[in-house]
């Protein structure tokens, strides 16, 4: 239920309680909470007529200026292409440790957040390199060859 229609029948509960049991205590209660509602609600209309949201699509909430937005400078759209954006270049050999799999998931979560940051990052494996680049493209590259990475000696291993 909507909570307006709620709010509204629980006056009308308390207005008819009111009414059946002559209680002025509970007129003054309807009355001062139905007033406050009604005035809430044209406060509310009158700041926001008038407000226009262009929104395109493609552009994330996220980057929406709220700030600018609310100071009444318009809608902007925060950019962050900067000349200097970092690029990362994620190796395996980098990674700590003896255990592939760890380095394996290790870089595909470096993968994702890069991606997820916008970042420009490359790839270094053993007998594989992608240079830095960014996109789902690029990411769906550099995941294929994690997911393929060492599978030829895996196959090479399990024949007879």
């Amino acid at each position: 239920m909507v909570p307006g229609f709620l709010f509204l029948a629980i006056l009308i509960a308390i207005l008819l309680g009111a009414i059946n049991y002559n209680n002025n205590a509970g007129f003054i209660l309807v009355f001062l909470l139905g007033s406050m509602a009604l005035i809430s609600i044209f406060h509310s209309f009158k700041n926001l007529v008038g407000i226009e949201i262009r929104y395109q699509p493609g552009h994330s909430i996220n980057r929406i200026s709220w700030k600018a937005l609310s100071r009444g400078r318009g809608l902007f759209i925060k950019d962050f292409t900067a000349e200097d954006s970092p690029c990362v270049m994620l190796d395996f050999d980098v990674i700590p440790g003896k255990d592939m799999e760890f380095k394996l998931s290790r870089l595909c979560d470096m993968i994702l957040t890069a991606e997820g940051r916008q970042m420009e990052y490359g790839l270094r494996l053993p007998g594989f390199v992608k240079n830095p680049a960014r996109g789902k493209s690029h990411q769906h590259h550099c995941l294929k060859a994690l997911a393929l990475f060492n599978l030829q000696d895996k196959l090479k291993g399990d024949a007879p």
